[in-house]
């Protein structure tokens, strides 16, 4: 089910959407290297990169 506000990561601060998902594709990455949102200068928890990497829908072989 595709629900990009649900998959949304948004500033705890400003509510500026920060990461914005549908299912598995990032559609918007607005984060620098420090974390911090762009608008307010909240810093958002966690560890992030200067630019979005490579995330996205992959297939894994599952034996049953």
């Amino acid at each position: 089910m595709h629900d990009v506000e649900g998959d949304t990561t948004f500033c705890a601060s400003c509510s500026e959407p920060l990461i914005v998902r549908d299912w598995y594709e990032l559609l918007d990455y607005r984060l620098g290297e420090d974390g911090a949102c762009p608008k307010c200068s909240a810093k958002l928890a966690g560890w992030f990169d200067a630019k979005a990497g490579t995330f996205g829908r992959r297939r894994y072989r599952v034996a049953m």
